[in-house]
């Protein structure tokens, strides 16, 4: 009787560590259901932008686990990162294409980011969207979201 007593608590509270474990970790990847271990985020310095002034964008790699993750070195280069812009005209354009490098795998470190900047010089007037994504993860490709900066003209025209 007792046996039976003591399985069901620890029937209950196996059950429930479930319950609670499965939830935190769906609130990271609500498709798969399972945390995600590195994050990709994207943003502009400035949301209105003058046109031919630099845009400059930020990048943060961003290891989310505790455990040291191996990356490809982050690089503007398509086996690494691809940045893509897509302008007022909806013309593609990629961000500096660099072939030929020897790109290096890199340690991240637990709960460590790696952030950079690059910029590019808007022409035309209008939102630029730009996508960024990363390939030097072996787990997934990672997208971040679509940002979008806005382009106006300096003398009000």
């Amino acid at each position: 009787m007792f046996l039976k007593a003591l399985n069901k608590i620890g029937f209950a509270l196996v059950a429930v560590f479930l319950i609670l474990t499965t939830w935190a970790y769906a609130q990271d990847d609500e498709i798969y259901g399972r945390r995600k271990s590195l994050k990709l985020e994207v943003k502009s310095e400035k949301m209105i932008n003058v046109v031919d002034k630099p845009v400059v964008i930020e990048i943060v790699l961003r290891n989310m686990i505790d455990e040291s993750l191996e990356i490809v070195e982050p690089a503007i280069d398509t086996n690494s990162f691809l940045i893509e812009i897509t302008m007022p005209n909806g013309k593609k354009d990629k961000l500096l294409d660099i072939y030929g490098l020897k790109l290096k795998t890199i340690r991240l470190y637990p709960k460590k980011r790696l952030k950079f900047k690059t910029k590019f010089i808007p022409e035309i007037t209008g939102p630029y969207d730009i996508e960024v994504r990363y390939n030097g993860f072996v787990e997934e490709k990672l997208e971040a979201e679509i940002v979008t900066v806005f382009v106006v003209n300096s003398s009000g025209e």
